[in-house]
């Protein structure tokens, strides 16, 4: 098993990490974002990546407080944010 670290922002290494996967190789992701809104468009290639599993991980207590917000940027961010 390989443990590589990247400088910066998650989102905007995701392309750097998904090109230094090995392409037949399995990837565990575990994602743990700083917040709860994340722009899940810029990770599409990671988590449509063939042989991979991935794990988000959110603070139920900010998930929990977003979902009472009736505004409409935040009541729309899961429907918004998951590629297909």
């Amino acid at each position: 098993m390989d443990v590589k670290t990247y400088p910066g922002s998650f989102i905007d290494q995701a392309p750097t990490i998904l090109r230094d996967i090995p392409p037949r190789a399995f990837a565990f992701l575990f994602i743990d974002p700083k917040g709860w809104r994340i722009n899940m468009r810029r990770l599409a290639g990671l988590l449509s990546r063939p042989n991979s599993e991935v794990v988000f991980n959110f603070m139920f207590d900010f998930i929990n407080r977003a979902a009472s917000i009736q505004a409409p940027g935040v009541a729309a961010w899961p429907s918004r944010g998951c590629p297909t």
